[in-house]
């Protein structure tokens, strides 16, 4: 049996640090989808209000077009903008977990000593649920499991 040796607490925050990391990025995307639906609903008001002041001839054809491009755009921008901190983040974080000897990819490979066995337990019963849920998030969460 290969012998690993004990995570430090430095080790296990960056591990706790990398699980948050992943977690955020769920919210991330709620937010953006957030944002960009505040955008239509906003341009599309002030699209309608506009006629009455400035006709519709500058809008023309592509009045119903506006709300909705402005909306992809701010809420496709703030999803681009947080995956790239998403990468940069991550990328920071295995590569100072990969110096302290952890395998990014397979967290729990040098680390389960540094739990007893009733943590174990409900770590291994975390670990089935998410399995048997089969969304996209619980998938990523037994990945980092």
């Amino acid at each position: 049996m290969r012998s690993y040796p004990t995570p430090d607490g430095d080790t296990l925050g960056l591990w706790y640090e990398l699980g948050e990391l992943y977690t955020r990025t769920g919210e991330d995307t709620r937010r953006a989808f957030m944002w960009g639906f505040a955008v239509v609903c906003v341009i599309g008001a002030l699209v309608l209000l506009s006629a009455p002041l400035f006709g519709t001839s500058w809008a023309g054809p592509f009045a119903p077009a506006i709300p909705v491009l402005a909306g992809l755009l701010t809420g496709g921008g703030y999803f681009g903008w947080r995956r790239f901190w998403f990468h940069k983040k991550r990328n920071v974080l295995r590569r100072a977990l990969v110096e302290k000897a952890a395998d990014a990819d397979q967290p729990a490979v040098g680390c389960l000593n540094a739990y007893y066995d009733a943590q174990l337990i409900l770590l291994r019963s975390e670990y089935e649920f998410l399995r048997s849920r089969g969304t996209k998030r619980a998938l990523r969460s037994v990945r980092l499991f």
